[in-house]
């Protein structure tokens, strides 16, 4: 008999509509509306590099300002999500109910994260983009307590939760790193990146193993270690070492998370045919 390693999608209907799931609907809009908003109006600060902490070469952890050209990308795609949640199939969905809340939060959190890094007010930056990641991995830990029923639950609801998770965990540790920098530890970064980093990929390949495999989590924290790795190459505060361990962590969550998938989708293909699925 087959077990599946996640919690399986729940088959009985929605329960019945009530007024906190249009206030939980109006209030996940708004923030992913804004959100998406402020990501475009402040891209261009956010990937020039003229704001001297978003500069690649600030802090050992600090990004490429390119890597912040995903912005738009996720926060459109929540935006996405959030127009999904009006679907009849989902304004009562215990699935939305258990997350809506919190992604909206970690919205919130990224607007005031894009704010606070513009001006270049490190502190606060590092505290939002705290807050946000707390909020995000709750809502990671909600869904996978309430799997997804169907592909298009899938795309609009996980899909934009790990992508903005996956990259969020990068864009917490650049500014923790700043912080450090701004208040003149800079002369211990190198023992704390060193650590931080693999600390950082195993915290995502502990949250992009779960369910079936959330790949696109995956994508979205390769894309911050890439662009993490570019400056530790070729930039002027360059380390190779921090450079091999970002590059790592982004390949092993990559496949480790595939991994998981393939592992899954193989065993469940098995299972429907009969045959066993313990290969040990």
């Amino acid at each position: 008999v087959y077990e599946a390693p996640y919690v399986l999608p729940e088959t009985g209907p929605n329960p019945v509509e009530e007024p906190s799931d249009m206030r939980r609907r109006i209030l996940g809009s708004a923030a992913t509306v804004a959100a998406a908003a402020v990501s475009l109006a402040s891209l261009e600060t956010l990937s020039s590099g003229t704001v001297e902490s978003l500069g690649s070469n600030y802090s050992l952890l600090s990004l490429a300002p390119s890597a912040h050209l995903i912005w738009p990308v996720v926060l459109l795609w929540a935006v996405a999500g959030a127009a999904y949640s009006w679907a009849p199939s989902q304004r009562s969905a215990m699935r939305q109910r258990a997350v809506g809340n919190w992604f909206a939060l970690a919205c919130v959190g990224n607007v005031l994260w894009m704010l606070s890094a513009v001006n270049d007010w490190l502190f606060p930056a590092f505290g939002f983009a705290a807050a946000s990641c707390w909020f995000l991995y709750t809502s990671v830990r909600e869904l996978n307590l309430n799997t997804a029923r169907t592909t298009r639950e899938r795309m609009f609801t996980d899909a934009p939760v790990s992508l903005m998770t996956g990259f969020s965990m990068v864009v917490l540790a650049s500014a923790f790193m700043n912080m450090l920098q701004s208040w003149g530890a800079g002369g211990a970064g190198i023992w704390i990146a060193t650590l931080l980093v693999p600390a950082l990929g195993y915290g995502a390949t502990s949250l992009s193993m779960t369910e079936r495999g959330r790949i696109i989590m995956a994508i979205g924290f390769g894309w911050g270690m890439f662009w993490l790795l570019v400056p530790r190459v070729l930039g002027t505060n360059n380390s190779i070492w921090i450079a091999i361990l970002a590059g790592m962590a982004g390949f092993v969550v990559l496949l480790a998370t595939e991994n998981r998938r393939y592992q899954i989708h193989h065993a469940e293909h098995r299972a429907a045919r009969g045959k066993p699925t313990d290969f040990s």
